[in-house]
Formats: structure tokens, sequence, C-alpha cells
């Protein structure tokens, strides 16, 4: 059996989902992707919990999908444009708050799992970037979910570019919730404890009113992502930018350094 990816703890009556896996940069490989969604929807299903955070172990939260793994992936039902898809419809519907702790870089797909989130604490060491079109690829089921729930003009100059921003622009566009001042963990902490103070009923169904006022239709939505995303990668451009990736150079297109 593969040594597991993901770390759970319970602190406070919150399901603490680590990341564990930062020899690889947390990426989302298929075992990766398994492993969180299956956890998350135990969280879900579990009458004890009053919600989830995710965080990470080593300096990087998530460095997107699995570049090396996904070149050599046949397209299909359990490549990582499905199962990312399916990671994030689990995350979106997922009934208890879902909060996010970030002290690292967060890239590619990670940044779905962050836009999934009720609240997210980042400290100011933490760098954001939606880099898929620096491999090529569009930024479909990433992009689609972030500019639904934030909107398209603070999200633009970013998706365009792939450029990496800082954890004051991230926060200014609304896709960190809080920038901490010190320890991001002793801040997080202090809201998963907050949360025992409340009504675990009232605070689902307040989920979901909030969730009601987005108008997402998320499987709707990630049904039509996901064809697409699978399509670029598959493209010469997405082609490109993995092989460049695996051979550690400049893509085709990039031209000079």
């Amino acid at each position: 059996m593969e040594p597991t990816l993901i770390r759970v703890e319970r602190h406070s009556g919150v399901d603490v989902v680590c990341l564990a896996s930062p020899a690889n940069r947390n990426a989302l490989s298929i075992q990766m992707l398994d492993e969180l969604t299956a956890t998350v929807a135990s969280s879900a299903q579990d009458p004890t919990s009053r919600g989830a955070l995710i965080t990470h172990d080593g300096p990087v939260f998530c460095s997107g999908v699995d570049v090396v793994e996904r070149r050599s992936t046949a397209a299909g039902p359990r490549d990582h444009s499905n199962l990312f898809a399916d990671l994030l419809v689990e995350l979106w519907n997922y009934p208890k708050p879902l909060s996010c702790r970030i002290d690292g870089a967060v890239r590619g797909g990670g940044m779905g799992v962050l836009a999934c989130a009720d609240v997210s604490i980042a400290t100011a060491a933490s760098s954001f970037a939606f880099a898929e079109v620096k491999l090529g690829v569009v930024p479909a089921v990433v992009g689609a979910l972030a500019i639904a729930k934030l909107g398209v003009a603070g999200l633009t100059p970013w998706l365009l570019s792939g450029d990496v921003f800082d954890a004051t622009a991230a926060t200014r566009i609304g896709l960190v919730s809080h920038l901490a001042a010190g320890d991001a963990k002793s801040e997080s902490e202090s809201f998963a404890a907050s949360l025992t103070s409340a009504a675990p009923g009232a605070v689902i169904a307040t989920k979901a009113l909030i969730r009601s006022h987005t108008h997402i239709d998320i499987a709707a939505m990630m049904d039509e992502m996901r064809v697409l995303s699978a399509r670029s990668f598959e493209s010469p451009e997405g082609r490109e930018g993995m092989l460049a990736f695996a051979e550690k150079r400049r893509p085709t297109w990039a031209g000079p350094p």
C-alpha cells in the first residue's frame, strides 16, 4: 500500500487536513486527489466534525497538478482534469465551514482549493499564481470557479498573465479573507475554536444560505470545464508546456530569457 499523502487530526472539533507531500511540493497527483476527495467526503458525513481546515507541510501549500504524472496519463475518467473537478465539487458542496491556512506558495490547482474555502488565512510569506497559461493550458476548472465566486475584474490580470502575486493582492481580490499579522496557525486555531461556540445546525444552515446567493451550479460548471481542461492539456501548447517543464527549459513560445 502506498504511503498516505494526507494527514488528518482533530482540533477543537475541526478536521485539520494537512497536505503532507512536501518532497513533491504537495502536487495534485492522482493519489493526492483521491485521498483529499475521500477525506473531505468523510469529514462532511461525520456528525462529530464541526468543519475542516486544509493546510500543508513544507514551503508550498500546493503546486497544482502533478505535471510529470499528468504528461504520462491517458485522457479518461481517471485523468487529472476529471479527478480535480470531482475534488472541487466535493469541496464546494462541503456543508460545514471550510478554511485554508497558507504559509507558502499556492499555484494552479491549489488556487481552486483556496477558492472553495469559506475562510482563508495566509501569511505575508505566501504567494499565489494561476500558473496554467505559463504551462500552455487554460485555467478552466480553477478559473471558472474563482470567477464565479470572486468576480472577473480583480482576477483578469492574474488569469491572463499567470504572474505571481502576493498575499496583500490576494486579500484585495477576496481570494484570501485574512492576512495574518503573525502566526497563521494560531489565528486559524482561534477561528476553529470560535466555531464551537456557535450552534452547529445554525452554522450549516447559514453556509447553505451563503452558497445559495453565489448562484453557482457547481456540477454543471465542472462538467463543462473538465472537458475544456482535458482538451487544453492535450493541445500542442499543453504538450509543449509539460515537456518544457519536465526538461526544465523555457517553452518555445516564451522566446529568449
